[in-house]
């Protein structure tokens, strides 16, 4: 690590973080002399003086630890003050940029990325700084340098020979520019009064003074006067306003007071044919400009009106545009509300011809509960039914029951009550219900029927696999059909099986619980 005697980082470092306490001075050259007074102040030095660098640089930005960012002054200031020694060649210049990085590094740590390296981030930092410096050096001796060569010249005689030419370069320029170098130099003005009377900021007061002085050099330069920027900027300043005559002041306000009356004696002097001339030129001039100002504002007024129609014309058409979407919209809605009533209708001529079609029996009342084997109506579980082999079953088991509700379906009976529990028992009513739309939106389509299986649930409760071979009628899709497999849950009420809820979709694992028994193979 290359060493010097001077006093590089610690102290502005430490007087830029407001944060960090000092407890030690750190020079450049007594790093080992530091870096043993650190391991001195607590027991977490030495584990701190083993981590990496970002590990540092987290602890320090985290908790201002001034330990963790005095072992990474340690760790890189021989690198930072040798890379601004090698680019600056100025020892004392290079202690400042290397003050300056690590002052950097102590007021914006948090935002050196996790992945980058410290070093890397001061090595950039140190070599932007350097550069900096550099162009401010350079721009420093050239300052130097004019104004040596101005000397040498001879200022007073450079600012001679330009008062010869400066009026008519001068007119060359533009008022923006003109204006800009009176106010800097002739007036003696500084950039901040410059730019309150141009109403600009400073800084753009600076930029348009450069830029004038750049343009009056081309206009010398064309002459054949060269010179540089910074050499006519101070011959320009050597040629400010010079002291006022002792009175030239009040001179002029005497002067300006007695104008009104010399006008007067001056207009007495004149003829009357004079007087009149001029006021006929007087009057053509105004004329012409009440004229010209007058087609000015026809024209402007005429492209408003333009404007006002143009506006008013695209109003109307979106308004029109909306009245017409409003219509169309409720067109929709009435052809929406048409549809519906046209379903409405077509589903109650349905139930007419139907209901004409259908015999017109009644379901006769409930009988006593006998043996299956009375029931000489009812067909033996397995067997298929056809439609027109159904009859009235009664109740006596849950086949019976399922018999008689198909019975009702193909012959339109709407007194279906006696098909499902009683009205005050849970969902009585509205299974009834429900079981009436069903059976007379199925009747039409119902061919034949088969009982498949049953599973025993308890003693007074049944579930009764259905097949139901239904055709689909015209008119209707075979979408809107029931599915050919139904799982009926029955019920016992008193001797009587009566439907106990809504018919269920059978699935593959309905017999995987339960006391099957199946009537098919």
């Amino acid at each position: 690590m290359r060493k010097t005697a001077r006093p590089v980082v610690w102290e502005g470092w430490r007087a830029q973080s407001r944060h960090l306490d000092p407890i030690v001075g750190l020079r450049h050259g007594h790093a080992v002399g530091s870096f043993c007074s650190l391991l001195a102040i607590g027991g977490n030095c030495m584990v701190e003086a083993v981590m990496e660098d970002q590990q540092l640089l987290r602890q320090y930005c985290e908790q201002r630890s001034q330990e963790a960012f005095g072992l990474l002054v340690d760790r890189h200031v021989g690198m930072v003050y040798g890379a601004a020694q090698r680019m600056v060649g100025d020892s004392h210049l290079a202690e400042d940029i290397t003050q300056g990085a690590f002052t950097l590094l102590a007021q914006k740590g948090e935002s050196v990325r996790r992945s980058e390296v410290v070093g890397g981030w001061l090595y950039n930092t140190t070599r932007n700084l350097a550069m900096h410096a550099l162009r401010s050096e350079q721009r420093r001796r050239e300052r130097e340098r004019v104004a040596a060569e101005m000397q040498s010249l001879g200022a007073q005689s450079c600012a001679n020979d330009i008062a010869a030419q400066l009026e008519p370069a001068m007119a060359e320029l533009d008022d923006a520019d003109r204006g800009a170098l009176v106010l800097r130099f002739l007036e003696e003005r500084n950039l901040k009064e410059v730019g309150a009377e141009l109403g600009i900021s400073e800084d753009a007061a600076r930029m348009r003074v450069n830029r004038a002085v750049e343009r009056l050099r081309e206009i010398f330069a064309r002459r054949g006067k060269a010179m540089t920027s910074a050499a006519l900027a101070a011959a320009l300043a050597a040629l400010a306003a010079e002291s006022t005559p002792a009175g030239l002041a009040a001179a002029i306000v005497v002067a300006g007071s007695q104008a009104t009356l010399t006008t007067v004696t001056i207009m007495n002097c004149i003829n009357a044919k004079s007087v009149a001339a001029i006021a006929v030129a007087a009057l053509v001039a105004g004329a012409t400009g009440y004229l010209t100002e007058k087609q000015k504002a026809d024209r402007f007024e005429a492209q408003a009106a333009d404007s006002l129609a143009e506006l008013q014309r695209a109003k109307a058409e979106s308004q029109t545009a909306q009245d017409s979407l409003a219509a169309r919209e409720r067109e929709v809605q009435r052809l929406q509300t048409a549809a519906s009533d046209l379903a409405k209708a077509r589903n109650e001529v349905a139930q007419l011809r139907q209901r004409e079609t259908s015999p017109r029996t009644v379901a006769p009342p409930p009988a006593a509960a006998t043996p299956r084997s009375s029931q000489t109506t009812a067909y033996a579980p397995g067997t298929y039914v056809q439609r027109g082999a159904l009859a009235f079953a009664g109740y006596g088991s849950p086949e019976a029951t399922i018999q008689t509700m198909a019975w009702a379906a193909v012959n339109g009976q709407t007194n279906v009550a006696h098909l499902v529990v009683p009205a005050d028992l849970p969902q009585g009513e509205q299974l009834a219900t429900n079981l009436m739309g069903a059976l007379q939106s199925a009747g039409p389509a119902f061919a034949g029927m088969q009982i498949v299986a049953e599973k025993t649930l308890a003693e007074d409760r049944m579930e009764v696999l259905v097949k139901v071979d239904v055709q689909a009628p015209p008119g209707v899709s075979s979408n809107e059909l029931p599915p050919p497999y139904n799982v009926l849950p029955m019920i016992r009420v008193a001797s009587e099986w009566k439907l106990a809820g809504p018919p269920q979709d059978y699935s593959p694992d309905w017999g995987n619980s339960g006391q099957i028994k199946s009537f098919t193979q």
